[in-house]
């Protein structure tokens, strides 16, 4: 038996995975388009707040705020005798990242809806004496 070019499946599985999920997400569109119409007003919300150069922020509804770290990095390089290291700097003084702050914040929100309602769920049975037991993000 032959063996396979890692990297070329590597390209190959890449392609193939993007073309999945282009048509997922287009599929999941048609079927439930009310709650891609609000991924999409969450994103166009982001991106207006990325252009002012503000990080997208919000409380839950338990009161948590919640601040997107997603900045630039700034790349530099330390050179020594024996070796060249190049080191990444993350600062909340650097830049935004506009586009990680847009694609990040309609999963991030709706995973902050998630777990505020777990944990209120949580609470009232609590209050009713009733064992609760749960995993969120597993």
């Amino acid at each position: 038996e032959q063996g396979h070019d890692i990297y070329l499946l590597d390209r190959e599985i890449h392609l193939a995975s993007r073309d999945l999920a282009k048509i997922t997400m287009e599929v999941l569109g048609e079927f439930f388009s009310g709650t891609r119409q609000t991924m999409n007003w969450l994103t166009a919300c982001a991106r207006l707040l990325s252009a002012e150069g503000q990080p997208v922020a919000w409380i839950t509804p338990i009161g948590i705020p919640v601040v997107q770290p997603y900045r630039q990095k700034k790349a530099f390089s330390v050179v020594t005798m024996f070796q060249s290291i190049r080191l990444v700097t993350r600062s909340d003084h650097l830049p935004i990242h506009k586009g990680r702050q847009a694609s990040a914040f309609p999963p991030n929100y709706v995973h902050s809806l998630d777990s505020a309602h777990m944990m209120l769920t949580a609470l009232e049975m609590e209050k009713r004496n009733l064992d609760f037991t749960a995993v969120h993000d597993s």
